[in-house]
């Protein structure tokens, strides 16, 4: 499955699962051109940035990756720099990393309620 297939699958199981207290969005951060790239830089879009944003009662990132992907020197910059202000992150491969990871930080899954 490709990345995009990936985080499709995994923004569908969120909606589904997470609590009405937490929502989840996908950022936008694949602009298809250099013109694209600039405006969306110009918009506030930072490359590497992760692409699932968690908000509400609960804060988090995670960053979709292909099994075999790795993450690229961007995204280890924005890990590294959301770590240390100690909001959680986390690389996701699957529907199954993304319930590990959110229970493992404490999120409340409707699926396991």
């Amino acid at each position: 499955m490709s990345e995009h297939q990936i985080q499709v699958s995994i923004i569908s199981y969120l909606d589904r699962v997470l609590p009405s207290t937490i929502r989840a969005v996908g950022v936008s951060n694949n602009p298809r051109s250099a013109i694209a790239g600039a405006k969306e830089k110009a918009r506030g879009m930072r490359k590497g940035f992760p692409d699932i944003l968690l908000t509400g009662a609960f804060h988090g990132l995670l960053e979709v990756k292909q099994e075999g992907s790795y993450l690229r020197p961007e995204q280890e910059e924005w890990r590294d720099f959301l770590a240390a202000q100690q909001v959680p992150v986390a690389v996701v491969r699957s529907i199954d990393d993304v319930r590990e990871t959110l229970t493992g930080w404490g999120v409340r899954l409707r699926e396991a309620a």
